[in-house]
């Protein structure tokens, strides 16, 4: 068997280890995206991760030299609004072509092709044929009311979504339901309040993330699973970051050329978080990890298409200079051990991000976050859910304190010939929590743009009716301050970290 052959028969691994699956559903189906900006990026790029069969990209507009400036050194404020995908374009190209053509080389086993088409002019509308489910990815709620009417035509299931840099929802229309609100769902899903405004980074990964799955849920349904009834919205402005009001708020745009983050971990989370740093202008970027990429990461490792074997870290931050050059990146192929105080302790460091998928790393985080006193962010996922938690050192409970995390570590302890069982993933629930993530950086780098950070933990799960919401969590501690415990917390759980 050849080394691609393998690669490919092994790309799906993951998701197939969740109950209920069943790939051959998703092979089959056909989905129509509407729309070429940032939200219709992210879509294509997680429906293609995820396998879907057939994957149309329809929308005018061609790719511009000032949108190839976000690719080049010499731009200070880049704007993505438009997308991330072309960085290999060249002025004049379809935008819709350049996004097919990625997502085949993301996923070689779809059937991608682009349209650089208006469907809002009445001769072009039946050119979408009758896809099982249309994506309307626009700001534009003319497009919208078409596709709608269109959908209702055909008996055709709509998702729509849009963003903006504070604010994305997302619905879903069904044209066989028989719900008596249906009038005020289309208004709804409309989203006219966003009407003409540029499209979020951090909001659009999480809402596409969000809306992709509704898509999933729709083809291939998992036990106790249901389709949204109403819209779920994304709000970095809500104390709680999923109320509905105030979505008229004022452009913001993220700008972290001036700040050092290190992220731990460039798997499933790492490569949708280092995404949404660079997008946003991060000035270093610093990347930890010691793995290799394997064929079973590419359902969810979204820039590792052409990489198996190669050291995740290295890897990654190539594709990621390729979309920001201006970010100054440095990685390290290593594990992070008790011996890593040193680099904690002489980098000048503006936040750590956690992006592995293990408690004991987790916790030794937290002990150097608490004793060099650095910002924390802590990502997780599991197939149907994932969360972000929030610790800083004076101001927030830390990761023990919220989370417990000291004992997670130890409870779950194993020697290292019992942990490489593999666990079910999937590609949304990790895009969504990293979104999570960048939208919390935000508030950790610039509060003075962004306000504080939230004191809850921010939560996705799959089968809950509202998807997105907050838990509770522990009011500021004082750990960072308690040099005898911080003194014998190495002593406690070195047993973990041996042979690493």
């Amino acid at each position: 068997m050849s080394e691609d052959l393998e690669h490919l028969m092994n790309r799906y691994n993951r998701q197939e280890l969740i109950a209920g699956w069943d790939q051959s559903k998703l092979e089959n189906a056909s989905i129509a995206i509407i729309g070429t900006d940032i939200l219709a990026n992210f879509s294509a790029i997680t429906l293609a991760a995820l396998g879907f069969g057939d994957i149309e990209i329809y929308g005018p507009g061609f790719v511009t030299r000032s949108m190839l400036t976000n690719y080049g050194k010499n731009r200070n404020n880049p704007d993505y609004s438009e997308g991330f995908l072309y960085f290999d374009a060249h002025a004049g190209d379809p935008k819709a072509e350049v996004i097919a053509s990625f997502i085949k080389k993301l996923n070689p086993l779809v059937d991608a092709f682009g349209v650089n088409i208006d469907l809002c002019r009445a001769e072009n509308r039946n050119v979408i044929g009758k896809p099982d489910i249309i994506l309307e990815t626009t700001n534009d709620p003319a497009s919208k009311i078409v596709a709608i009417e269109y959908a209702a035509q055909h008996n055709i299931p709509l998702v729509s979504m849009s963003s903006s840099s504070m604010y994305a929802g997302v619905g879903f229309f069904d044209p066989r339901s028989n719900r008596e609100d249906m009038m005020k769902l289309i208004e709804n899903i409309v989203f006219a309040e966003l009407k003409g405004m540029p499209q979020g980074t951090t909001t659009s990964q999480v809402i596409a993330g969000v809306g992709v799955d509704e898509v999933r849920k729709k083809i291939m349904p998992l036990r106790n699973e249901r389709i949204i009834e109403d819209i779920v919205v994304y709000n970095m402005d809500a104390e709680t970051r999923f109320e509905r009001n105030g979505t008229n708020l004022p452009h913001k745009a993220a700008d972290f050329k001036e700040k050092t983050v290190a992220m731990i971990g460039a798997g499933a989370l790492g490569n949708f978080a280092g995404l949404d740093l660079v997008l946003n202008n991060v000035g270093h970027l610093y990347v930890v990890d010691f793995d290799e990429i394997e064929s079973t990461n590419l359902n969810r490792q979204i820039w590792f298409y052409d990489a198996v074997g190669r050291n995740k870290a290295e890897a990654l931050i190539e594709k990621l200079r390729k979309i920001n050059p201006r970010v100054e990146f440095s990685y390290a192929k290593e594990r992070i051990i008790p011996d890593s105080k040193n680099f904690f302790k002489k980098t000048d460091i503006d936040l750590m991000i956690d992006t592995v998928d293990n408690n004991k790393t987790r916790a030794l985080l937290n002990y150097f976050s608490l004793r060099y006193k650095i910002p924390f962010i802590s990502g997780g996922t599991r197939h149907n859910s994932g969360q972000a938690t929030i610790a800083i050192p004076g101001k927030t409970g830390c990761l023990n304190c919220q989370a417990d995390i000291d004992k997670l570590a130890l409870d779950g302890y194993q020697p290292h010939s019992c942990i490489y069982a593999p666990e079910p993933s999937v590609i949304t629930s990790n895009q969504i929590a990293a979104g999570f993530i960048g939208g919390e950086a935000r508030t950790v780098l610039q509060p003075d743009i962004f306000g504080e950070p939230i004191h809850h933990i921010l939560k996705y799960v799959s089968d809950e009716t509202y998807r997105l919401g907050v838990l509770p969590s522990n009011g500021a501690c004082n750990c960072h301050k308690n040099r005898v415990e911080l003194m014998h917390w190495t002593g406690k759980m070195k047993h973990l970290y041996e042979g690493d």
